[in-house]
């Protein structure tokens, strides 16, 4: 596969090229991208990150996925999550009772943390997505659309319910041996969320969308320089750093303010995370 890269200021960067001008979000390489002919993916020739990629990748799968974790986030809040038979007493929990339960032992912090991770954010990164994906179907493109899809990408990182199924497989490992204890309707249901979750994720070629919600950068002036979003990967020019961009409304800088003393600090903070691998996480008493 044939392709040509652009570097700032280089003297083809004037020619307009097929499928726009992007930024490697790695290492920040301006380059040209050429139009995948049938299965394949772009490499940047630098760094080797995958820019984009066709094979398993499909905007009606993901907008399917998204569409059916929403419809799925109702049963896995309200019906039961897990059903426990002790003595004769059938208890059932659903996921807001459980994160109650931790709220009632002393634990509020984790409580919100939990309300953010199981039920707000997750809400949110599939709603925020499917108004994206449902927007480009249709073809509508508002000019929030670029801001909704990068919140939608932000909600992410931190809606976990794949983290979720794990922890929620090991700790069911954990007590099924000594308490009759059976997954309800709404467990499943979560279980069937994390999936969608990563097949979501799987199936969204970010680029595409990128490209169909603009704008996109057909031509670069071999007299300027240029600095890449992080978020988009659009080429913008330098001297508007600090602003806006004019795709997702992400500020762009060529670097971030700040970014080696917050790196440090998080850094040293990790070595205090180090004693909770070797002290008791929490005893458990059955009467």
């Amino acid at each position: 596969m044939k392709w040509t890269t652009t570097l700032i200021g280089a003297p083809d960067a004037t020619l307009d090229p097929p499928h726009g001008v992007e930024v490697c979000p790695d290492c920040g390489l301006i380059q040209r991208l050429q139009p995948l002919q049938g299965r394949g993916k772009l490499v940047c020739p630098r760094c080797g990150h995958i820019l984009e990629r066709t094979s398993g990748r499909s905007i009606n799968a993901a907008m399917a996925m998204t569409l059916s974790a929403l419809f799925l986030l109702i049963p896995a809040n309200f019906l039961p999550l897990l059903s426990v038979d002790i003595f004769g007493v059938h208890h059932q929990s659903v996921l807001a009772s459980g994160i109650w339960g931790v709220a009632a032992q002393g634990w509020p912090v984790v409580a919100v943390i939990l309300a953010l991770e199981l039920l707000i954010l997750p809400f949110l990164r599939f709603s925020t997505l499917a108004v994206v994906l449902l927007q480009l179907d249709t073809g509508h493109y508002p000019s929030w659309l670029g801001r909704m899809f990068r919140w939608s990408e932000w909600l992410d990182q931190w809606a976990m319910l794949d983290v979720f199924l794990i922890g929620f497989g090991i700790g069911y490992e954990r007590v099924a041996p000594f308490l009759p204890i059976e997954v309800g309707t709404g467990g499943w249901c979560v279980v069937g969320l994390a999936f969608l979750s990563m097949l979501t994720r799987a199936t969204l070629e970010r680029r595409e969308i990128w490209r169909r919600i603009g704008p996109n950068v057909e031509s670069l002036d071999p007299d300027q320089e240029y600095m890449g979003c992080s978020h988009c990967g659009m080429p913008v020019a330098t001297h508007q750093e600090g602003q806006a961009c004019p795709r997702c409304a992400a500020k762009v800088w060529r670097y971030k303010p700040q970014s080696t003393m917050r790196t440090l600090a998080f850094t040293l903070a990790g070595f205090f995370v180090i004693p909770s691998r070797m002290l008791t996480l929490w005893n458990i008493t059955i009467r």
